[in-house]
C-alpha cells in the first residue's frame, strides 16, 4: 500500500484536507454505482432477464445491436 508522510506546520490542515477529499471521492463513487444499479435492475425487469444472461446473450450475438442493448451492455 503507498504511504504519504506530510511534515511541517500545516500538517494537520493538509491531513484534514486530503482526507475530506477522500471522503468525497468515496461519496461519488458511491453514488455512482448506485445509480448503475438502479439502471441494471430496471432494464433486467424491463427484458425480463438478469444481466448476466443478458450479457452472455449480447456478447454471442443472439440479442442483436439494438441501441437499449448497448447501453445495457455498457452499464
Amino acid at each position: 500500500m503507498s504511504q504519504v508522510n506530510i511534515q511541517g506546520q500545516a500538517t494537520d490542515h493538509i491531513q484534514s484536507f486530503i482526507k475530506r477529499g477522500i471522503e468525497n471521492q468515496l461519496r461519488i463513487i458511491s453514488f455512482g454505482i448506485s445509480k448503475a444499479k438502479r439502471k441494471l435492475e430496471f432494464l433486467e425487469k424491463e427484458a425480463g432477464m438478469d444481466s448476466r444472461n443478458f450479457y452472455r446473450q449480447f456478447m454471442e450475438g443472439r440479442l442483436g445491436d439494438d441501441l437499449k442493448f448497448i447501453k445495457w451492455a455498457g452499464e
